[in-house]
């Protein structure tokens, strides 16, 4: 019997991704993506993922009506996974980018208070909601008997209103989920910490949002983040972290909020929006 075979297509955030779909003995499939930009399409990318079926799909003749209904079950996993192979993997071809890209393995060092210096996404809708804010800073403390952390933010929005919460970020398997509630919208952003200047964090991560519980109309989209200590940075370190940008495929518009016109500190935490 002939393997049965298919072609899927799918868009996410910044890239076309084209699937063939190769069922192999055992219920076994290698999924080849190419990727590319939309915008600069320089080079094509190939990932495999290896991911397990149902082996009674290899007794059928053929695949289901259209794989597309198959697809459907696995195109939110897929995206995400993709949109951080992409990044990794064009990291991969550059030593510089290799250097760059290194993740932080001491978590203890992103502990502190953080003001926001300067962030970018690959999506546009999300660079234009990052955009409303003024100024930005978080706490981050470790959880006591875990590797966990909470996580304290305020945001001065343009119109000069605190928004304000806490929440925990919590680590598992090389990578740390947090998830932010506000009004009636949940933003999802699972990520990692990069090595980056001294008294910097930078945090890159996929995020997933949702709005009144329409999960079918989630939108996702990369981000990354660069924190200070002081809210002040050295211009040799922003070209570090410009670099750092161009290695994971973001485009080059950077925001830069208020550094010294920040939310006071001083919010009874029982009162704080979530």
């Amino acid at each position: 019997m002939n393997a049965p075979q298919g072609v899927i297509q799918c868009v996410c955030g910044q890239f076309k991704v084209t699937t063939s779909y190769v069922p192999l003995l055992y219920g076994t499939a290698v999924l080849q993506q190419h990727l590319t930009t939309k915008t600069d399409c320089d080079h094509a990318k190939a990932i495999f993922l290896q991911l397990s079926f149902n082996p009674g799909l290899l007794a059928l003749p053929r695949l289901p009506p259209t794989v597309t209904e198959l697809w459907e079950q696995w195109s939110r996993q897929f995206c995400l996974a993709l949109l951080a192979l992409s990044a990794l993997t064009a990291a991969s071809d550059s030593p510089d980018c290799a250097e760059l890209l290194k993740p932080l393995e001491d978590r203890s060092k992103v502990a502190g208070k953080w003001i926001f210096y300067v962030g970018t996404s690959d999506n546009k809708e999300a660079l234009k909601e990052l955009k409303t804010i003024n100024s930005s800073w978080i706490e981050l403390s470790p959880i006591p008997d875990s590797d966990d952390m909470t996580l304290r933010w305020r945001d001065k929005m343009m119109d000069g209103k605190c928004h304000y919460g806490g929440v925990n970020s919590t680590f598992s398997e090389n990578s740390t989920r947090v998830t932010f509630h506000f009004n009636s919208s949940k933003h999802e952003h699972v990520g990692k910490h990069l090595v980056t200047c001294p008294d910097c964090i930078l945090w890159t991560d996929l995020q997933t949002s949702v709005c009144d519980g329409k999960e079918e109309e989630a939108r996702k989209s990369r981000n990354l983040y660069l924190f200070t200590k002081s809210g002040t940075l050295d211009d040799s370190h922003l070209e570090d972290f410009k670099k750092q940008a161009a290695c994971l495929n973001f485009p080059p518009d950077f925001f830069f909020p208020q550094t010294t016109d920040l939310c006071p500190d001083d919010t009874d935490e029982n009162e704080e929006e979530q």
